[in-house]
């Protein structure tokens, strides 16, 4: 999804920042509401100088996306997160 050079060093959090979530369903396409435009992932990665790490986030969307009474979709994402 995306890559970036950043420092070396240790790190325990991971941020991104969300603009929209669209949910289509029985065809028809929605903006879903997202607590926070910020998704912060707790989590320990160590990028080594002059060597690639890599973090995996496996979003899982069947606990993340909830229905409303009314029929809205509101997204609290369930994340998995591992390092290499």
């Amino acid at each position: 999804l995306a890559d970036a050079n950043i420092t070396a060093g240790t790190y325990n959090q991971i941020r991104l920042t969300i603009g929209k979530v669209m949910v289509t369903a029985s065809g028809v396409t929605t903006e879903a509401k997202l607590p926070s435009g910020t998704l912060k992932i707790a989590g320990r990665i160590v990028v080594e100088e002059g060597k690639t790490a890599t973090a995996i986030l496996d979003f899982k969307a069947d606990k993340s996306l909830h229905v409303t009474g009314s029929g809205e979709f509101i997204l609290t994402p369930v994340v998995n997160f591992t390092t290499k």
